[in-house]
C-alpha cells in the first residue's frame, strides 16, 4: 500500500512538472507583430482545459451529492463544488480576458476581470515582480496592472520593457531572461 501512495505522488509530481515546463516554454517564445505593429500576449490554452476540468469536477461533486445522498454529504459536496467549480470558472475568465498588447509606444493590459490599463512606456512609474503570485506589476498614472509571468510571449514583453524603461528583468528577479 505504501508503494502505491509513493507512486501516486510521484506521478502527480511528474505531471505538474511537465505542465509547468510546457507553460514556461510557451511563455519564453517570442511573439510576432500583428498588422498594426502590436504584439498581443495571451494566456496558454492549457488554462482553458484546466478551467473546464475544474468546472466538470465541481458539477460532478454536485451530482454525486444529489444522486448518492447520505446524511452529512452536503457540506463536503458543497465545499468541493465551490472549490473546483469556482476555481475552474476563474481559470476560464483568466483565459478569456487576460491579454497584454504592446508596441513601441504603449502597453495595454486587460486583467482577468476585464479591467483595462493602458499607459505609454515613459509614463510607467514603477515595475515590481512578486515571485509568490507570479505577477509583474506595472504602476503608472495612479493605477496598476498585473501581468502573469507565464503568459505566452512574456519574453517579448520583457525585451521591450528593457528597451523602453530603466527596469531590467534580472534586477526584478523575473525568471525569464
Amino acid at each position: 500500500m505504501e508503494w502505491l501512495n509513493i507512486g501516486r505522488y510521484a506521478l502527480i509530481g511528474v505531471a505538474v512538472s511537465f505542465v509547468m515546463l510546457y507553460i514556461n516554454k510557451a511563455a519564453s517564445k517570442p511573439v510576432a507583430e500583428n498588422a498594426e505593429g502590436q504584439r498581443v500576449l495571451e494566456v496558454n490554452k492549457l488554462y482553458l482545459v484546466i478551467g473546464w476540468l475544474g468546472i466538470a469536477m465541481g458539477v460532478g461533486s454536485l451530482l454525486l451529492m444529489v444522486f448518492m445522498w447520505e446524511p452529512g454529504i452536503e457540506v463536503p459536496a458543497i465545499i468541493s463544488t465551490l472549490l473546483f467549480g469556482g476555481s475552474g470558472y476563474m481559470m476560464l475568465l483568466y483565459y478569456r480576458n487576460h491579454k497584454v498588447v504592446f508596441d513601441e509606444e504603449r502597453v495595454t493590459v486587460v486583467g482577468w476581470t476585464g479591467k483595462r490599463f493602458s499607459v505609454k512606456w515613459e509614463e510607467i512609474n514603477d515595475i515590481k515582480f512578486n515571485s509568490l503570485s507570479g505577477y509583474i506589476k506595472l504602476y503608472g498614472l495612479g493605477e496598476k496592472a498585473n501581468i502573469h509571468f507565464q503568459i505566452m510571449g512574456i519574453k517579448s514583453f520583457l525585451d521591450m520593457m528593457e528597451a523602453k524603461t530603466n527596469w531590467r528583468a534580472k534586477d526584478l528577479r523575473i525568471p525569464f531572461r
